[in-house]
């Protein structure tokens, strides 16, 4: 694996000199959880680019250093595996920051954070505005809340 400078220097030209892969960066950098890994099919869903696209980006990425593009096989989804923290990545690339955390370091924190599960969420009331919802599945589907549109039928 490169070093933090090289991987750093990669990121920002990359950032610098490709649309896509700076809509990717700076999808990162939004995050609240840093992924482990990320499905192509996601890319693919914010880009709004074929997987051919998304597929190009992760290749350059991985060539950058971010992490492994996996070609989905056996009925495996094609997705990027990060070999950093995904969020400090995007920040770095922007040149919000300098610093790129490794993904073993981010692991343990994850470990510890308790996602609730399907059945805790269906359980718990909820009370969401229109907005707090579209943010909300726009993250989960990887895509611009401007992407996503709700419909109430009363």
């Amino acid at each position: 694996m490169a070093g933090h400078k090289d991987v750093l220097k990669a990121v920002r030209q990359l950032y610098s000199q490709n649309e896509w892969a700076r809509a990717i960066f700076d999808r990162l950098a939004d995050l609240k959880r840093s992924p482990l890994e990320t499905p192509i099919e996601r890319w693919v869903n914010l880009l709004g680019e074929t997987t051919t696209v998304a597929i190009d980006c992760a290749r350059q990425m991985q060539d950058a250093g971010c992490g492994t593009f996996v070609v989905g096989r056996r009925g495996s989804k094609s997705r990027f595996r990060w070999h950093y923290n995904a969020i400090s990545l995007g920040r770095a690339a922007s040149g919000a920051t300098d610093e790129l955390i490794d993904v073993d370091e981010t692991a343990e924190s994850e470990a510890d954070d308790e996602a609730p599960t399907p059945a805790s969420v269906a359980e718990s009331p909820l009370t969401l505005t229109i907005p707090q919802a579209k943010e909300a599945l726009a993250r989960t589907l990887g895509v611009k809340p401007e992407q996503i549109e709700i419909i109430v039928k009363a």
